[in-house]
């Protein structure tokens, strides 16, 4: 899991992406399963072992997307409307 954990955060380091960190991971989750298969040779890795390996990085994410657009990283998610965040998401805030 360590592995995955070091891999994955080289993955976003490389994505030179600037996005609100929900959109970012909506974009990059999808990569996960196959880089976990990748990374774990000799066993499998369940896709919540996964996700919740992957957690704190997109933690992080958030802390550091409020910090930047000088904001409370709660704040960032108001404004949000409709059910399907990966095609309506709406911002309170301007960057």
């Amino acid at each position: 899991m360590k592995d995955y954990v070091i891999q994955w955060c080289k993955h976003i380091e490389n994505t030179n992406e600037f996005a609100h960190p929900i959109d970012l991971f909506w974009r990059l989750e999808p990569d996960m399963i196959p880089m976990a298969k990748r990374v774990c040779i000799n066993a499998t890795m369940p896709r919540m072992a996964a996700l919740v390996a992957a957690s704190p990085i997109d933690a992080a994410l958030h802390d550091a997307f409020g910090n930047a657009a000088g904001i409370d990283v709660y704040h960032g998610y108001t404004g949000c409307l409709g059910t399907n965040h990966r095609n309506e998401l709406k911002y309170s805030y301007e960057v």
